[in-house]
């Protein structure tokens, strides 16, 4: 009898979608820091490129490096995508993946980047009970219909970041993809869904806003925040300068991809943004912003401990580009991040 209830209860866990953590069970939200290939032994994979710290709600503020590779299965990208893999013929399931870069295929080689599109890379997973909204900075990735992780990836530092939301927040989601114009390379979504989520719509039908930007709370199945950041290429600047950083009302430390375009240091701004040179995770040796392809933000001051996760580089290229990041305020997940060296002070 035991055992059948307890099978009833774990069908009834995995009947709708979520992200799933490192031990393959449910979580409310994971974030995932793939170190660039640099000479550490403390991460398995990581001379190869494929190693990457991990942790979860359960686990906020503390780093695990993953015993599992990125180009092996059976760890939290893949166990989250797995279910949608495995369901993914479901005409009840609706799904969207979208990348600046888009995959290509097993053997293909990079796309050329297509500048009317959004710097903007995601999964979004939905049935009509709930989903889960992956924002990541990896090329060619994820691939449309099974698990691997391309190559492309494999050079530099990426930010990954997995949130699981009910059906109720679908439609703000949408609206953030409305406004970042993401080039998609593979969706579905069921005529039941579409009058509930117009900007969706949309968005999946390349149809794209004209006004600047968009700044939402999104609200995780466990009720944590994300504020979550869109902008249009109508927004014409830097999206952490002109938006995140006067709506959260902090300073911030931007690490992302940078060459060429660099954005001088705005001293007069009420909250002012720099630009990392150089980072440590975990308990990896220190390592400069010219091996990291992730964009990540995190707040200057300790009283507003926010650290944000995107897809978008802060740079003068990117100001005519869609682009969005999110941001939870939580001092752990704050702390979890250390930033070495910025490169200018006020």
């Amino acid at each position: 009898m035991h055992g059948i209830v307890l099978l009833s209860l774990i069908s009834g866990i995995y009947s709708t979608f979520t992200c799933i953590g490192q031990t393959g069970m449910p979580v409310d939200w994971w974030m995932i820091y793939k170190m660039p290939i640099v000479k550490d032994g403390s991460v398995p994979g990581v001379e190869q490129g494929l190693g990457f710290y991990y942790m979860d709600a359960r686990s906020a503020g503390k780093w695990t490096a993953s015993k599992k590779l990125l180009n092996e299965t059976g760890h939290a990208i893949s166990n989250t995508l797995k279910w949608f893999y495995d369901r993914q013929t479901d005409p009840w399931v609706f799904h969207v993946m979208y990348n600046d870069a888009p995959y290509t295929g097993e053997n293909g080689s990079e796309a050329s980047e297509s500048t009317k599109f959004g710097h903007t890379k995601g999964v979004v997973v939905f049935d009509q009970v709930s989903g889960f909204w992956y924002v990541h900075s990896v090329p060619q990735f994820p691939p449309p219909d099974k698990y691997a992780y391309p190559a492309s990836g494999q050079d530099y530092g990426q930010s990954m970041l997995c949130m699981t939301f009910m059906y109720s927040e679908l439609a703000k989601i949408g609206t953030q993809l409305y406004y970042n114009r993401p080039n998609i390379y593979s969706s579905f979504l069921p005529t039941e869904m579409a009058a509930a989520n117009p900007d969706l719509v949309k968005a999946i039908n390349a149809e794209y806003s004209t006004s600047p930007s968009s700044v939402v709370d999104l609200t995780t199945r466990d009720k944590v925040i994300f504020k979550s950041f869109a902008k249009s290429k109508y927004f014409n600047q830097d999206l952490y300068d002109g938006l995140v950083a006067p709506t959260l009302q902090t300073g911030l430390t931007v690490e992302s991809w940078r060459r060429g375009g660099l954005i001088t240091l705005q001293c007069s701004l009420t909250y002012v943004t720099n630009d990392a040179l150089s980072m440590k995770v975990g308990n990896t040796t220190e390592f400069a912003y010219t091996k990291d392809h992730s964009k990540m933000a995190r707040s200057t001051s300790d009283t507003k401990p926010y650290l944000c996760i995107g897809d978008i580089n802060r740079m003068t290229s990117q100001y005519l580009r869609g682009g969005g990041t999110l941001c939870i305020n939580s001092k752990p997940v704050w702390q979890a991040y250390d930033v070495i060296a910025t490169q200018n002070s006020c």
